[in-house]
């Protein structure tokens, strides 16, 4: 069960992206909630499959819809993966937007599933996936600088920034208007949870709870490709099911 504030943000964006005919899977919490046990998400995390050259056009049709995003940068980075984040500013739900580039991320739209999820049909990423994506988060160092974004108050409006020395936490702030432009801090909202915790329990919890329909071949061709065997051999020893594969 999602919030209906978060119903409306992925609706908008739903049909953004059927109008503008621009592949879009769900993936993150919700995604989590459809293969294993439903835990409470309070954002979204997608992945559209768009040429830069409509990149353009998805933005302004966000900002029209009552999207703001960093408008100096609105492309980051996280390992191999490029993202756009969002900021719905209605219903106060953060979106975070990854691009698939290469054969890995593209394959992924590929194999997206369709699923009811309230009134909607969405596609959402496949189990597998799923796992190799939350197992990748084990290569992002701990310290990795990751961009602050910051809403600030204009007289055209909010817009948002960024900071570029930040610890790993995306944070909205609120810029007050007052003399000396005092900074007064709002909500912090992590991308990536100190340890990955939550992230290697989703996989356990994925796993365990598929293991009977998991393609592990396929699991373990792209673990390698993608340098994540030693982490995908550890989660399938411990929990039982490496022995039972025909794959070392």
């Amino acid at each position: 069960m999602i919030s209906q504030a978060l119903e409306r943000t992925l609706s908008k964006l739903i049909k953004i992206s059927r109008n503008q005919k621009i592949p879009f899977l769900l993936m993150g919490g919700i995604a989590t909630s459809v293969y294993a046990m439903p835990r409470a998400t309070f954002d979204i995390d997608a992945v559209i499959a768009i040429s830069r050259e409509k990149f353009a056009q998805f933005l302004a049709q966000v900002e029209k819809d009552g999207f703001v995003y960093d408008q100096k940068k609105p492309l980051k980075t996280i390992g191999n993966f490029s993202f756009l984040t969002l900021y719905s500013k209605k219903d106060k739900i953060y979106v975070d937007i990854f691009l698939a580039e290469g054969a890995f991320q593209n394959g992924m739209v590929q194999r997206a599933k369709e699923f009811k999820l309230g009134i909607k049909t969405v596609r959402i990423i496949s189990p597998e996936d799923l796992v190799l994506l939350k197992l990748s988060h084990r290569n992002f160092k701990n310290e990795i600088p990751i961009p602050c974004c910051f809403l600030t108050k204009t007289n055209a409006g909010d817009k948002i920034g960024t900071d570029s020395d930040v610890t790993p936490v995306l944070a909205l702030r609120s810029k007050a208007t007052g003399p000396g432009g005092k900074i007064v801090p709002c909500e912090a909202r992590p991308i990536l949870q100190t340890g990955r915790e939550r992230d290697l329990e989703d996989v356990r919890n994925i796993i365990s709870e598929n293991a009977g329909s998991l393609d592990f071949k396929y699991l373990k061709k792209w673990a390698k490709e993608l340098g994540l065997e030693v982490f995908l051999n550890d989660e399938l020893r411990g929990l039982g099911v490496q022995k039972k594969l025909k794959y070392p």
